[in-house]
């Protein structure tokens, strides 16, 4: 069944009705030509998962009977957030909607030294890089659509990753410290921060500050990964770790 997100305030569960309108309306009567009496998936972004039909498609909205609701399960038991550096063309794209589908909370883009190229129109950069959430939060079944924040200096990274109870630093000069060792020192974080550099990594000044707030630089392997595969790499790490 075809999955929407939708503003709660749109969800009246007192007469079990749901109204749908503005692009997912068009996409339901345009693009899907979907027709009265089939089945949506309705999802109020609070891991809230609604089984609807359709009653009714006019000029202006979708109007749909709530059939039954399940608690979606998608979600992590750990909250994790990709503190990614900023990478060029549509390589962020990629690293978003990748790691949404593994399963990640938030993305919080950073500038970093080595940051090669920094958007003009960062408003528009953060509009569509939510979208590119929202679309693979849908396709992967999520719960709730992870946030993409506003583009941070490095220094403004440090202050928000103090909040994190784990702190991981992708970097490839690391040799021996490994995801598996940390985790056996930390048994249940709830919430981790994966840190990511940009094409080219972090500086060596960059690390020694990210370890001053407990930054934790640890080694993905034998091979030095691309900026977007290493992101992907260790979301699939921790979702072994959590889920398997």
């Amino acid at each position: 069944m075809h999955r929407f997100f939708i503003d709660e305030s749109f969800i009246d569960l007192e007469s079990g009705r749901i109204t749908i309108t503005g692009e997912d309306h068009m996409h339901i009567s345009k693009s899907l030509r979907m027709r009265v009496g089939e089945k949506v998936v309705i999802c109020d972004g609070k891991s809230n998962d609604y089984i609807c039909e359709i009653d009714e498609i006019n000029k202006k909205e979708t109007l749909l009977s709530i059939v039954d609701s399940i608690r979606n399960d998608a979600e992590m038991d750990v909250r994790v957030t990709l503190y990614q550096g900023l990478s060029k063309g549509h390589k962020m794209d990629t690293t978003i909607q990748k790691c949404v589908e593994l399963g990640v909370d938030k993305i919080t883009p950073v500038i970093t030294e080595r940051t090669v190229s920094l958007p003009s129109d960062k408003d528009k950069k953060i509009q569509r890089w939510n979208k590119i959430s929202m679309e693979a939060a849908k396709q992967s079944g999520r719960g709730m659509i992870p946030e993409v924040t506003e583009i941070l200096s490095f220094q403004k990274m440090i202050e928000k990753i103090k909040n994190d109870d784990l702190k991981l630093v992708a970097y490839e000069n690391e040799r021996s410290v490994t995801l598996k060792d940390l985790m056996e020192e930390n048994k249940r974080p709830g919430s981790i921060g994966i840190i990511i550099g940009p094409e080219g990594g972090f500086t060596s000044e960059e690390i020694a500050k990210l370890q001053q707030c407990e930054g934790k630089p640890i080694s993905l392997g034998k091979r030095i990964l691309r900026t977007e595969t290493a992101a992907m790499a260790l979301m699939a790490m921790l979702v072994y770790r959590y889920e398997l």
